[in-house]
């Protein structure tokens, strides 16, 4: 009986101890089952990380061939914007020499034309001075009919015209008592208005406007005023000036 108990004691105390084994044993198992587990997380975060800096690395790649495509692209603008630039350059600088070129032989005066200016300019100077000396001459001539006019009892209206008009008569009829005068509407003309005539600076007649066109006028001489016929390249201005160029 004693080695039966015994027995029994002996087996409870292995079952005792391997009931405490087994439970650590799952204690470890359970232990490396939650360290597995943190481990798959980690590396389910590795993974994910992976895969971000996987997406980053495609884009920067995708970027950098972008650039290096558009940095390619520039060059051969840049090489083309150079060729035009070079033969705009080129163009321009034959334009620029050819206005040169043209210019300077522009300016060239030789002294054969310095002369011929310089006798073309002497020519105006003395026809300006005769200009003048027949200008005093009319308005002395003027006043001087102004004067006689104003004595007259049968003085008709006076239709005064602008002052600086000036013409020549570009055609007349003796017979008729008639004259054209390029002298018209736009220049001042009106119907009634007198006009002096002069040749070589001397007064030789009267005219009165009978009709007014638009460049030119129709004038009869009047009556008892014609110191000699009157003829065409003859100089008319007004017999009554208005003030201040009317």
């Amino acid at each position: 009986m004693k080695i039966r108990a015994a027995l029994l004691v002996v087996t409870l105390c292995c079952i005792a101890v391997a009931s405490l084994n087994l439970v650590r044993v799952r204690e470890v198992i359970s232990n490396q089952q939650r360290e597995i587990q943190k481990q798959k997380e980690l590396l389910s975060l590795a993974e994910t990380d992976l895969a971000g800096l996987r997406m980053k690395f495609d884009r920067a790649a995708t970027a950098l061939r972008q650039s290096r495509d558009a940095e390619e692209t520039a060059q051969g603008e840049i090489a083309s914007l150079r060729i035009e630039s070079a033969a705009e350059s080129a163009r321009v600088q034959k334009e620029l020499n050819r206005v040169t070129n043209d210019f300077t032989a522009q300016t060239s005066i030789t002294s054969e034309q310095i002369a011929r200016t310089s006798k073309q300019i002497c020519d105006l100077q003395n026809w300006l001075d005769v200009y003048k000396e027949e200008n005093k001459l009319l308005t002395a001539s003027v006043r001087r009919l102004k004067i006689i006019d104003l004595e007259a009892p049968d003085k008709p209206d006076v239709f005064p015209m602008p002052a600086d008009v000036r013409g020549k008569v570009v055609a007349c009829d003796p017979k008729w008592r008639f004259v054209v005068v390029n002298v018209g509407q736009e220049q001042g003309a009106r119907p009634h208005g007198e006009l002096l005539v002069s040749r070589n600076g001397q007064l030789i007649g009267w005219l009165v406007i009978s009709r007014v066109e638009r460049d030119h006028c129709i004038a009869n001489v009047r009556e008892g005023w014609q110191l000699t016929a009157v003829s065409e390249g003859d100089t008319v201005i007004p017999a009554h000036p208005g003030p201040d160029g009317f």
